[in-house]
């Protein structure tokens, strides 16, 4: 299998002043873990979602001509909600109204390389912990969801992370991998496979089939384990 570069935090900037979005691009676009582009604009980066660009961090004005923020989010988040939007503002009493789209932050102008930091280290910190994993890759700090994940294998003295649209490959051990989603819907159902129990479709004693398709083996001694975590996890679910 061909392995896609993997993507490293991606963040959109929408500023209808271009001063300030070339200020904000300007802290941003010489780290080697993030991939920063600006929009002079709603309407460009509207227009971006609509061809299926995504983003992890959005950096947006809260008041811009035509479509305001508020708007823009509203539209943004029937694409994704795992978007984080931080919004830039003059205007403290303006900024409570982002929380009905999901705010993450606010910064008030002017915005320094500071704030713009302090609210990245944020980010990593809840995506962390609240069912993303920050994975390193060679290409840098990577945020994944963990509904985005199909399962992990084994790779020589990596484990390869297969996704919907990327696989990507980490240096930790899939053991290591197995603690951290410890919390979330995973079940190690071979030595080189860790399965995501929301993605499997279907299964027998033998192997199970997952959303895109693809055919696991399940071990032998873990048949009645997976299916007693597979019968509690759909029943959570109810």
């Amino acid at each position: 299998m061909i392995l896609r570069e993997a993507v490293v935090m991606r963040i959109a900037i929408c500023e209808d002043e271009e001063v300030v979005a070339q200020q904000i691009w300007g802290y941003l676009f010489d780290k080697e873990e993030i991939e920063a582009q600006y929009f002079l604009g709603p309407e460009k980066l509207l227009a971006e979602y609509e061809n299926g660009k995504r983003f992890d961090v959005l950096f947006c004005d809260a008041c811009m001509e035509g479509m305001d923020g508020i708007e823009l989010c509203r539209k943004l988040r029937k694409y994704d909600s795992d978007l984080y939007i931080v919004f830039i503002t003059n205007y403290v009493e303006y900024a409570p109204a982002g929380y009905e789209i999901g705010l993450f932050r606010y910064l008030l102008k002017p915005v320094t390389k500071e704030m713009v930091e302090k609210v990245l280290a944020e980010i990593r910190q809840d995506a962390d912990k609240g069912g993303r994993l920050v994975l390193k890759t060679s290409f840098g700090n990577m945020i994944v969801s963990a509904k985005d994940i199909l399962y992990m294998e084994i790779q020589d003295k990596e484990t390869e992370i297969h996704c919907e649209d990327s696989v990507f490959r980490v240096s930790k051990s899939l053991g290591e991998l197995e603690e951290m989603v410890a919390d979330m819907p995973f079940f190690r159902i071979h030595r080189k496979y860790l399965v995501n129990l929301e993605r499997v479709r279907e299964f027998d004693q033998f192997q199970l089939t997952l959303d895109d398709g693809n055919f696991l083996p399940i071990s032998y001694r873990k048949t009645h384990e997976f299916k007693v975590a597979l019968y509690q996890f759909l029943q959570q679910r109810k």
